[in-house]
């Protein structure tokens, strides 16, 4: 059984939020959604989403503050931002935060549900058959698929979110052909 990919989605807005919401359902997502900055913050706590889906304004605040307090903590998380409008200086504001996609709110959300399955999000249970967090990639390089890192001689070689999920995808493929899209 393939493990949902487990999404915060968090919006003030009722109304779009229940459409988007039955979508994400019907679409087999393992949704958490949440109206208000602090009880997403407290909901990320607990359920650790692998994707945030935000608007820029929620009731008690901004999304972007929501998921710059986020990536103190775990800075490869992946975020979505959700509008309705937005003027140029919040705009400028998302750059530093790594926002994977920014959306403006419509009604057919087929273009975000393409823009999640593009991010490959890989879940702890793609390994499920696999017993070891160490994987010998030969020439004296490990790699330790849990924390982002490949070891050489004792040396922790930090990698990238994209860098890991690529190696991933090659450990997990065992010498068959991957295809892969950033």
């Amino acid at each position: 059984m393939m493990n949902k990919i487990k999404i915060l989605y968090v919006d003030s807005q009722k109304e779009y939020s229940k459409k988007y919401l039955a979508y994400l359902i019907e679409n087999e997502y393992d949704v958490k959604y949440i109206g208000s900055l602090k009880d997403a913050l407290i909901e990320h706590s607990f359920h650790k989403p692998d994707l945030i889906i935000t608007d820029i304004e929620l009731e008690d605040g901004s999304g972007l503050e929501l998921i710059k307090k986020i990536k103190k903590y775990n800075s490869n998380i992946r975020s979505f931002v959700l509008t309705e409008n937005v003027d140029r200086d919040t705009l400028l504001e998302t750059i530093p935060l790594k926002i994977d996609k920014f959306f403006f709110k419509v009604q057919d959300f087929t273009e975000i549900d393409k823009e999640i399955k593009k991010l490959n999000i890989i879940k702890e249970t793609d390994f499920e058959d696999e017993k070891d967090i160490l994987f010998d990639l030969g020439e004296n390089f490990l790699y330790e698929r849990n924390s982002f890192h490949i070891i050489k001689n004792d040396n922790l070689i930090a990698l990238t979110y994209q860098e890991n999920l690529l190696i991933s995808q090659l450990v997990k493929a065992k010498g068959e052909c991957v295809t892969y899209e950033i």
